[in-house]
């Protein structure tokens, strides 16, 4: 009777073992979605106040426009037409072009400025996938020695049959860091 017994205190405690294991890895991928919601907001956040600037920008570029448009009108083109004997429509065609100018100037920076920063679903996805390869590599215990990108540096021939590297970045294997 003592070694059954002795039996079936040693399944408890492999089943405890495994019971914390399992805890510990729902702990961890907890953290690990923290982690990740934490860097999307941030990502939100930088994008939305780049999309803001641009807008304040736009704006200003049509504020400009309606006004700009009626006092050129007046004044530019009469000291124009004074300034170097022109004709009406003459000096209103220059003050039109460089209004364009103007215009398209204002309108370019704000474009800039809007297309800077890398979209949110992008960056999503791209985070999900290195988790992902992550997670494959330490799930199925495949690791490779160097990451697919250094191999193909080197010259070494990818042909898509390698994992990247899944050990992650510290000794421990830790997963890739959020960027």
């Amino acid at each position: 009777m003592g070694r059954r017994q002795d039996e079936k205190r040693q399944d408890g405690r492999q089943r405890e073992s495994w019971l914390d294991l399992f805890r510990a890895l729902g702990e961890a991928l907890l953290d690990v979605l923290r982690a990740e919601l934490a860097v999307v907001w941030e990502h939100w956040r930088i994008w939305g106040r780049n999309w803001l600037v641009a807008a304040a920008l736009f704006a200003v570029v049509l504020f400009l426009t309606f006004w700009l448009s009626g006092l050129l009108v007046v004044a530019v083109v009469h000291g124009i037409m004074a300034g170097f004997d022109l004709e009406l429509w003459q000096a209103a065609l220059l003050t039109a072009a460089a209004l364009v100018l103007l215009m398209t100037a204002i309108a370019g920076v704000g474009w800039l400025l809007a297309k800077r920063p890398e979209n949110p679903v992008a960056t999503v996805r791209r985070q999900l996938d290195e988790h992902r390869t992550w997670l494959d590599g330490k799930i199925l215990g495949e690791k490779e020695s160097r990451p697919a990108a250094k191999r193909l540096a080197e010259g070494g021939d990818d042909g898509g049959t390698e994992q990247a590297d899944t050990t992650g970045d510290g000794p421990a294997g830790q997963p890739p860091a959020a960027s």
